[in-house]
């Protein structure tokens, strides 16, 4: 059965009978009904319009919430992300600061190293050049020494005696013969000649021997 209406309600007609109801009356109180209904169709439509705007606002703050937590988990993600980025970046940021603090390291070990090893190698090379400038000596004063003894003796001869008149068996001095034994080794400098070939070049003092 559907709904009545205002219109159905105004339009409807009763069959009269004998000590019915008063007429005037019924159609005075179907007016009011018909009035009352129409305001409560009426009060229903806006009603039913409100709660369509209602739904509709609903509707959009529920469209609203669901964007603003897309939003937020977009958010959340692209937080996520720069946070990651930035903890990697860091993390090769101080890789390459430990690699190159190492390196530096290492390079300073390898430079100390290369000079120390050329320092012991010059110690040696200097060590060995003042051992040879010292055997030099040895050998030029040994020989100076032989050299002297056989002029000594050649002038303590009979020649020089005959020459200059001298007495054969004039003795010769000791202290002519042992001069060299009792005088200490003549002062030797060495001197590098400047070029890297490691010759040492040896000074002989200029004072003659006496």
């Amino acid at each position: 059965m559907s709904m009545l209406s205002p219109i159905d309600i105004h339009d409807k007609q009763f069959n009269v009978k004998m000590r019915g109801y008063d007429q005037d009356e019924v159609n005075d109180f179907l007016d009011q009904i018909i009035q009352d209904f129409s305001d409560l169709i009426k009060r229903n439509e806006s009603l039913s319009a409100d709660l369509k705007a209602a739904q509709a606002q609903v509707d959009e703050f529920q469209g609203m919430k669901e964007a603003l937590n897309k939003s937020l988990i977009l958010a959340q993600d692209a937080a996520d992300n720069v946070k990651q980025n930035a903890q990697s970046d860091a993390d090769a940021i101080i890789a390459r600061a430990q690699k190159h603090a190492d390196q530096l390291a290492n390079d300073a070990k390898a430079h100390h190293d290369q000079v120390v090893g050329r320092a012991a190698d010059d110690a040696r090379r200097y060590k060995i050049e003042a051992d040879d400038a010292k055997r030099n000596v040895q050998e030029f004063r040994q020989h100076m020494k032989m050299l002297l003894e056989a002029e000594l003796e050649a002038i303590g001869g009979a020649e020089w005696n005959q020459t200059v008149g001298a007495p054969i068996d004039q003795p010769v001095p000791a202290s002519a013969e042992n001069k060299l034994d009792n005088e200490g080794p003549a002062p030797v400098e060495s001197s590098s000649n400047g070029s890297d070939n490691g010759v040492t070049e040896i000074v002989f003092p200029d004072e003659p021997i006496k």
